[in-house]
């Protein structure tokens, strides 16, 4: 169990004290080392002057120290207090914690890692470019959360609610995602490689230029999902989910083959006529889904 502050001063108080005599008496030995010196010549006027100023020193070093240590448990029960606050289920206290952890830097520092936020509101919270790894984020609400650019590998979402929360660029690689409830959430550029995801609801999400190699999205839900550019290289997912999807535009699929619009992705579609292309015309269509900027 973590001492207090006031515990830690008492504590060293004493041993001051007896450090401080120990090195005043040092001091008288030092005084005897001056060449002539002998213990009947030395007088109290002699010795004293060093004796003091050698306690002196010690004594600050001391307080120093004792600061020091006091800074240092502060700081500890502090953050223990804000983590504690940050995992309640009051919104207000939650968003004010999280904005004072940003304020001491210990959001981005490490200092969060493994931390135990079960069934956390998160709701809203400001926690871009926050290192999470390894936290537990199990039945935590997330919604409409800023987690952009954040350090959330490893970590467990299983059942999180995470609907229209902001995760672009975010690592998810190697978290456990499964029933997570991700709809209308964006997703662009995070890396979810071999994330589980398995029975998550994607629907809505945007996962353009996701990193998807190896996830397992075994039964989730994909629908009107836009995964253009993802890359799903060897990840666990069958066709018939991403018929659900709303562009596949340009993604690598499982076995490594860039997407050809064999299933005609009404997102798909409304992409190539932005970019000019004609819909109708197959080769025309072809040549786009293969890259070929001919195709325009």
């Amino acid at each position: 169990m973590t001492k207090s502050p006031d515990l830690t001063v008492r504590w060293m108080t004493p041993f001051m004290v007896v450090v401080a005599l120990m090195l005043a008496a040092g001091g008288v030995l030092l005084a005897l080392t001056v060449p002539g010196a002998s213990a009947e010549a030395l007088t109290m006027a002699q010795v004293l002057p060093v004796a003091a100023g050698v306690a002196l020193i010690a004594v600050a070093v001391l307080l120093a120290l004792v600061d020091l240590l006091y800074r240092y448990h502060t700081e500890r029960m502090l953050r223990q207090a804000l983590v504690i606050d940050m995992a309640g289920p009051d919104s207000d206290r939650v968003h004010e914690a999280v904005r004072r952890l940003r304020a001491y830097g210990w959001l981005t520092d490490g200092s969060l890692r493994g931390a135990d936020l079960w069934r956390a509101n998160l709701s809203e919270a400001a926690l871009y470019d926050a290192d999470l790894r390894g936290a537990r984020l199990t039945e935590a609400n997330c919604e409409g959360s800023d987690l952009r650019e954040a350090n959330l590998e490893g970590v467990s979402l299983r059942d999180a609610v995470l609907q229209g929360a902001e995760l672009g660029g975010a690592c998810l690689c190697r978290a456990t995602l499964e029933f997570a409830r991700l709809q209308d959430a964006t997703l662009l550029n995070a890396n979810l490689e071999r994330a589980d995801l398995r029975h998550a609801r994607l629907d809505g999400a945007d996962l353009s230029y996701a990193r998807l190699a190896h996830t397992n999205l075994s039964e989730a839900s994909l629908a009107g999902a836009d995964l253009s550019n993802a890359q799903m290289q060897s990840a666990q997912v069958t066709d018939a989910q991403l018929q659900q999807a709303s562009s596949l535009w340009s993604a690598i699929l499982p076995d490594g083959r860039r997407y050809d619009g064999r299933f005609a992705l009404i997102g798909d579609t409304e992409l190539a006529r932005l970019g000019g292309i004609d819909t109708v015309d197959h080769e025309a269509m072809r040549r786009w889904y293969a890259g070929d900027s001919a195709g325009a």
